[in-house]
C-alpha cells in the first residue's frame, strides 16, 4: 500500500472514531431504553457526545442501590435550583481540580472529609471566619496551615 492510500485510511478511521458515532435507540439496552424514556423523541436529534453522556448517566443510575438513588437525585435537585453563573463557577472549579496533581487532590480530599465530619456549628463558624478574610488573608492561612491538613 502506498502512503496516500495509508494516509487516506488513518485520517477516514480518525474521522469515524467511536466517539462521533451516534448513539441509535435500538442499540440501547432494554433498561437504558426505559430509563431514557423521556428523550425517545428527540433522541436522534441529540450529538453524539450527548447521547454517551446520557447514556453513561443510565448505566451508572441502573448500578445504584436505593439509597445512592435518593442522594443522586437530592444532588441534581439541587444543581437544578442554581443559578447559571454559580454552576459555571462550580463546573470551572471541578475542572481546575482534575488538573491538580494526584497529591493536591488527595490533600483536598481529606480536608474537605474532615470537615464535613465536623458538627454543623463548627462548620458554619469556620465558614464564616473564611468569609470575614481577605483574599490576601486566605493565601497566607493556606501557605501556613497546608501541611496541618495533609495530615487529616
Amino acid at each position: 500500500m502506498n502512503k496516500q492510500g495509508l494516509v487516506l485510511i488513518i485520517i477516514g478511521m480518525l474521522f469515524f472514531a467511536p466517539s462521533t458515532w451516534a448513539v441509535e435507540w435500538q442499540a440501547l439496552g432494554e433498561q437504558e431504553r426505559k430509563l431514557l424514556e423521556p428523550f425517545k423523541a428527540e433522541w436522534n436529534s441529540f450529538g453524539p457526545e450527548r447521547q454517551l453522556r446520557l447514556q453513561k448517566g443510565a448505566q451508572r443510575w441502573a448500578g445504584m442501590d436505593a439509597d445512592q438513588r435518593k442522594l443522586a437525585k437530592k444532588r441534581f435537585d439541587v444543581w437544578r435550583k442554581l443559578p447559571p453563573g454559580q454552576k459555571k463557577i462550580i463546573r470551572n472549579n471541578f475542572k481546575t481540580f482534575k488538573k491538580l496533581p494526584a497529591g493536591e487532590k488527595a490533600r483536598l480530599l481529606r480536608g474537605m472529609k474532615w470537615f464535613e465530619k465536623q458538627p454543623s456549628s463548627v462548620k458554619k463558624e469556620l465558614r464564616q471566619r473564611w468569609r470575614e478574610k481577605t483574599p490576601r488573608e486566605r493565601r497566607q492561612f493556606i501557605q501556613r496551615h497546608g501541611n496541618k491538613i495533609d495530615r487529616r
